[in-house]
């Protein structure tokens, strides 16, 4: 490596090399930087390292040294959301890549997306953060699932509907019945309400004899 010019210094960058031909880069997250860090050829994410890794050599030295030290301190502005951008570029004409990267110029904080195909490895695409931090995703990441589980919860009685176990037309009281006189109306919310969002008490959550009621066949 005693050919290849100097580090260069770039405020807040940590440059480490390695014994394999590739320099580490960490840095704060930010958007912008990523977008420009992904702009050298060969780069890498590493998601064990948690940081982006670029060829040890003298075209990417140079190229990370216009990117961070000869551009202009606006390069690191937050980038604007382009207002109908995903309207204006069909998804069907971006690559995998391209459409996390637009979802993520959309206000989504992090992002990690897995295709499987038949007869090929797993392809993961990640973009924005993982935390607060200002960690970027990688695809280990964890998030806390929140509402999401709903999306599960519904495929899971629907599967259940179409095997003969469930009824989307019987309510809440044929499946607990132990719930009669502890909730208003259980002999009025069906099954398809609750997995419609239609029907629902808020001054139940968090209340002991609502939150230990369960049926295990459900």
């Amino acid at each position: 490596m005693a050919d290849l010019p100097p580090l260069p210094s770039i405020p807040d960058f940590d440059l480490r090399p390695t014994n394999h031909g590739r320099l580490l880069v960490f840095f704060p997250y930010h958007p912008d930087t990523v977008e420009r860090i992904k702009s050298i050829a060969g780069r890498r994410w590493h998601p064990e390292k948690k940081c982006w890794s670029i060829p040890y050599t003298s075209a990417a030295l140079d190229r990370l040294t216009t990117l961070f030290v000869k551009a202009p301190p606006k390069v690191f502005a937050q980038p604007k959301r382009r207002p109908g951008a995903i309207t204006q570029r069909r998804w069907d004409t971006l690559s995998d890549e391209e459409q996390v990267d637009e979802a993520i110029d959309h206000g989504f904080d992090g992002m990690i997306v897995c295709v499987d195909e038949a007869g090929k490895p797993s392809a993961f695409y990640t973009d924005g953060w993982k935390d607060r931090e200002k960690i970027p995703t990688d695809p280990e990441s964890l998030f806390k699932i929140a509402s999401i589980s709903k999306l599960y919860d519904a495929v899971a009685v629907t599967k259940l509907v179409s095997d003969g176990r469930l009824s989307l037309d019987k309510t809440i009281v044929d499946y607990l019945p132990e719930l009669v006189g502890r909730i208003k109306k259980t002999e009025k919310i069906s099954l398809r309400m609750m997995i419609q969002h239609k029907k629902w008490h808020s001054q139940f959550y968090g209340r002991s004899e609502f939150l230990g009621s369960s049926n295990k066949d459900l």
